[in-house]
């Protein structure tokens, strides 16, 4: 895997990340005791589309 690829992949992960965490929390609700989770996953997805934009 070439790191153009990598970084397009980093990207669409990141991406897919964020609508996931988010449509979750739409719909089923987000517990005060999944916010820790939910932030830590938000801030890897902001890292890989960060290397994903940055990389292109």
């Amino acid at each position: 895997m070439n790191a153009k690829n990598l970084a397009l992949w980093s990207y669409y992960i990141g991406l897919a990340i964020v609508l996931a965490t988010h449509v979750y929390m739409l719909v089923a609700g987000l517990p005060a005791d999944q916010m820790t989770g939910h932030a830590v996953l938000n801030l890897v997805a902001a890292a890989l589309i960060a290397f994903g934009w940055m990389k292109r």
